[in-house]
């Protein structure tokens, strides 16, 4: 009997020695899958960290491209960030930003401290005025069976088998009824009004048969889109008529151009080699009249110089852009429009096409504000 109980005891000492050395092991276990799971938390808060920089760099430099940067900012969620801002020496409007996300705090010595770092390739960049299909200062009035799409020229030429639907236009105007679609219009994009409207559908008028295809299909602006003033050179040409069936040659060599009165009577034509800008106090486009019709939409842009009317007439192509900020700019049935324009107000007849150029986001006049585009970025080794 001694001897039995001497073994049971010996056993119980092994068992209880085996679930000391297997409960210590789990602890230990759970305490490095508590330490991994800690610092996997805040590599990833590191990081949220850094990307909240990014976002605040893009902020900043939208407001000033000359922004050096910030360090010790820190994120309402926790963490910190540094933002260092380099300028490409070959190319002043490339930055690139390198932000540091430092969590829970952006001192190293802090315990649990964690830092991650990313690498960002910016441009700064000004949008032009040609940021619609159809822009105006005030009114748009569209009569029915116009269609607007869109393209990009930069890709190749327009192909109405597969058009974009960044086709659309906008208006600076909040007063009721600013833009009027009549039956049958197709906007393949959105319809703009000004800024701060609550409702911006409440102001558009709209018959039957009317089709936009942008979520939301009506929306307001943030603030008014800026249209400068067209200053003309100090010295212009007179009038220039285009007599029917005659070409008008441009060229890059010779521009700018600048007219009193430039119109182009029944199917005349202007053709344009190289990029071209032409300064024109009163433009006229007599019907089945072709402008640019083998050219790119950013190779012409009209600057209407007065607040006289421009009218484009029935059955023509013009492929440019316009900008007349204080005209009003008729366009007649049965055109095809490849490019932009831009009035005071702004009138399309009945079976009329256009066709935005995406291209021209960045050409012509400037509309006053900047843009940063994420041309790359990476996580690097801090």
């Amino acid at each position: 009997m001694p001897n039995t109980r001497g073994s049971v005891l010996i056993v119980s000492y092994l068992v209880i020695a085996a679930l000391v050395a297997y409960t210590t092991a789990t602890m230990a276990r759970t305490l490095a899958e508590q330490s991994t799971s800690g610092r996997t938390v805040r590599l990833s808060s590191a990081f949220q960290s850094a990307e909240a920089g990014l976002d605040e760099a893009l902020f900043q430099l939208r407001a000033d491209e000359d922004w050096a940067g910030a360090s010790g900012l820190q994120v309402t969620s926790g963490g910190y960030y540094d933002v260092a801002v380099a300028e490409d020496a070959s190319d002043p409007t490339l930055k690139t930003l390198t932000i540091t996300g430092h969590y829970p705090s952006n001192d190293p010595t802090v315990w649990g401290y964690q830092r991650r770092q990313i690498e960002a390739v910016v441009r700064i960049q000004e949008p032009s005025v040609f940021q619609y299909g159809l822009f105006a200062d005030e009114d748009v009035q569209i009569k029915k069976e116009v269609i607007t799409d869109s393209y990009d020229s930069d890709d190749g030429d327009y192909d109405d088998q597969t058009p974009g639907d960044n086709g659309d236009i906008g208006t600076n105007s909040t007063e009721n009824e600013c833009v009027s679609l009549a039956k049958e219009t197709t906007i393949n994009g959105q319809v703009v009004v000004g800024p701060d409207v609550a409702d911006p559908q409440s102001i558009v008028h709209m018959d039957d048969d009317v089709t936009i295809t942008a979520t939301p299909p009506v929306a307001s602006r943030s603030a008014a889109l800026e249209l400068p003033a067209v200053t003309a050179p100090d010295t212009c040409g007179g009038n220039v008529t285009v007599s029917s069936s005659n070409t008008l040659t441009l060229t890059e060599a010779d521009s700018p151009y600048c007219y009193n009165k430039l119109r182009l009577k029944d199917s005349a034509s202007i053709v344009v080699s190289g990029d071209v800008t032409v300064f024109v106090s009163e433009l006229k486009i007599d019907k089945d009249s072709t402008v640019n019709a083998d050219g790119r939409p950013t190779q012409l842009i009209f600057k209407v110089t007065s607040d006289k009317d421009v009218h484009i007439k029935n059955s023509g192509v013009f492929v440019g852009a316009i900008y007349a900020p204080d005209s009003t700019i008729q366009i007649d049935k049965q055109g095809d429009i490849y490019g932009a324009v831009v009035g005071e107000e702004i009138v399309v007849d009945k079976v009329t096409q256009i066709h935005y150029d995406e291209a021209l986001h960045y050409v012509g006049p400037s509309s006053g504000v900047k843009e940063t585009a994420l041309l790359s970025w990476r996580e690097v080794q801090p």
